[in-house]
């Protein structure tokens, strides 16, 4: 039986409350740390940094198991539903079903996200709130994908690729 190497229960700060349905990786630079990318069924989003430890630095965090390698941190978080006109909160039970989300591999704090409402792009170093970006005439955006170069392919309901 596999055990978890590091428990987010109890972690200080940490911002789900209600299960993560999207999971991605972000990268990973030479140095070993990788960063994820979470969104959750309430609409928060969350970049965590994570990386190896030495062994004998696992008796300063209660949050990583007996033997445990690796240790997350969060590098921030933020409620999509904060923002108006970014969710449609009449059109789903869960309002993050139908959200798609890429982060830029180079800054995840960089990220882009495709809502019923439309496409939005975020820069948390800059203005912090998200920005839609137009899409006029080409219906709602149903799948993001982010190159390494910070390329962003877009497909669109009515089969438009931008």
């Amino acid at each position: 039986m596999q055990q978890a190497c590091f428990d987010c229960d109890g972690f200080k700060g940490y911002p789900h409350f209600k299960p993560i349905n999207k999971l991605t990786f972000v990268s990973k630079t030479i140095n070993g740390i990788s960063a994820i990318g979470c969104l959750d069924e309430d609409g928060v989003i969350s970049v965590w940094n994570i990386f190896e430890i030495p062994s004998f630095n696992q008796d300063q965090d209660n949050n990583l198991s007996f033997n445990a390698k690796h240790k997350m941190t969060m590098q921030f978080s933020d409620n999509l539903k904060l923002y108006p006109n970014v969710i449609d909160y009449f059109s789903f039970e869960d309002l993050t079903a139908s959200i798609e989300i890429e982060f830029d591999p180079c800054d995840p704090k960089f990220f882009f996200f495709s809502t019923s409402e439309g496409l939005f792009k975020v820069n948390k170093g800059d203005e912090n709130v998200p920005v839609k970006m137009n899409t006029i005439g080409l219906n709602s955006p149903t799948a993001l994908s982010l190159n390494n170069e910070g390329y962003l392919l877009v497909a669109f309901s009515c089969g438009s690729i931008w």
